[in-house]
């Protein structure tokens, strides 16, 4: 009797232990494939009673958190307001959504249909009548969304490839911008999703949508030609694109074509012909602005040198007698001369090479825009040499007075001679306030 007592005891213990195992593995279950993987697990030990009551428990837990499922997929459906991304189309967005809300809910329900072992303790008829419901709900709602789509389609859309390809650009007239029919362009947005949605399409729409990937090419091809022309307006200033007008023009008239009824989306050969002669023309111009720029960088830089380049020299803590100051200062003064003059060559070389740009160019008043250009490279030459008489004279006015905070060093040998009562230098404060006068004089000749 007492084996028995003991025996029924351990039946008791090892119940109450399986009872807190199957408590503690379904207190981490977060989806219903999660709980019915481990139903299948825990089924076969439904023998006893206690434990068939656990298990019955947590079928009923599984088939609650399934309907709570339900019910969050059916509250955001019910609000009709999806969060679309900017790239999603209006309606097959709308219709991919609820889609993703269908799939949302199928695959638990799948997962417990394929659960052979619920069947007993039955599936949950309210579960499978919610679902039904939804899933239904959710079909017609798609349904809806594309029979509304449908009304919207023109039936002729050929003749929307009948535009020119290009247009001057609405924000700033001087650039182009590309043509092409946003009708279209949201209608095969649409088209790419109802195909992913498997939806059979209209064939007026199944037509055009064919010629898709040929249209996106052609349309990268068009659009190297609109960055190619936008580029060129760009990187000129307002004075310099008077100054490439007949260039300009000349590359207007290549374009033309492409901005009239001439070649439109629907024309042949635009990507063979009219894109390679376009970029072709418009890529020599891109040459001819970027050797133009040089030019300029290359002027620029030559007129600082010059700026930079004093008229004067100071040798630290060294004293100068009169006549070797003035002999050191002509020479430097010459050397210098000699250099700004040879800098000057390169830089009217440089113009002289510019000039063969636009040489040919008669017509838009271009010659008279090179005569201001030439009138601007005169005047930096001018303020260059200014900039140079300035600092120069700004250096001699620190030998002799110091820069306002510190005395300045002695810049003159002078001997000082006593005879009776009478002192006399030698050179004297003439002498070198002349010999300083006659170099600042000699600096701004």
């Amino acid at each position: 009797h007492d084996d028995h007592k003991h025996f029924r005891a351990g039946i008791k213990d090892l119940e109450v232990m399986l009872q807190n195992v199957i408590n503690a593995a379904f207190s981490s279950v977060a989806t219903v494939q999660e709980g019915v993987e481990l139903l299948e697990i825990f089924c076969p030990l439904t023998t006893r009673e206690s434990i068939k009551r656990v298990v019955d428990q947590k079928t009923v837990e599984l088939f609650s958190m399934f309907n709570e499922d339900l019910n969050m997929v059916k509250e955001e459906f019910n609000k009709q307001n999806p969060k679309l991304t900017p790239s999603m189309p209006r309606f097959s967005g709308k219709a991919t959504w609820a889609t993703a809300l269908k799939k949302r809910v199928e695959a638990p329900m799948k997962v417990l249909e394929s659960a052979y072992f619920l069947y007993e303790k039955g599936i949950g008829e309210e579960s499978n009548y919610q679902f039904l419901h939804l899933v239904q709900s959710l079909e017609e709602f798609i349904g809806k969304i594309f029979n509304e789509w449908i009304a919207t389609v023109e039936k002729e859309l050929l003749k929307l490839l009948e535009t020119p390809l290009l247009a001057r650009s609405t924000q700033k007239s001087s650039m182009l911008e590309l043509k092409f029919s946003k009708t279209l362009l949201k209608l095969f947005r649409e088209m790419r999703y109802w195909e992913r949605l498997h939806f059979e399409v209209p064939h007026y729409a199944a037509d055009i949508y064919g010629r898709c990937e040929d249209l996106r090419v052609l349309r990268e091809n068009v659009l190297l030609i609109v960055r190619d022309y936008n580029s060129v307006i760009t990187s000129l200033l307002p004075q310099e694109l008077a100054l490439f007008k007949e260039r300009i023009r000349s590359l207007d008239k290549k374009i033309q074509p492409g901005m009239s009824s001439k070649l439109t989306w629907a024309s042949e050969g635009i990507q063979e012909y009219f894109v390679v002669d376009c970029r072709n023309h418009a890529l020599k111009l891109c040459k001819i602005i970027q050797s133009y720029k040089v030019s300029n960088r290359l002027i620029g830089e030559n007129c600082r040198a010059i700026s930079e380049l004093l008229l004067v020299r100071h040798e630290e803590k060294r004293l100068y007698e009169g006549s070797v100051y003035e002999l050191e200062q002509r020479q430097h003064r010459e050397e210098t001369q000699r250099k700004i003059k040879t800098i000057h060559q390169d830089i009217v070389a440089t113009m002289r090479k510019t000039f063969e740009m636009f040489q040919g160019d008669t017509g838009g008043d271009v010659q008279g825009h090179w005569s201001g250009y030439m009138d601007k490279i005169d005047w930096m030459v001018e303020e260059a040499l200014k900039m140079n008489i300035r600092a120069s004279l700004q250096s001699i006015s620190r030998e002799v007075n110091g820069d306002g905070k510190t005395l300045p060093d002695p810049l003159f040998k002078v001997k000082i001679m006593l005879s009776d009562t009478k002192i006399d230098f030698s050179p004297s404060i003439e002498e070198v306030a002349g010999c300083v006068g006659g170099v600042c004089v000699a600096v701004t000749e």
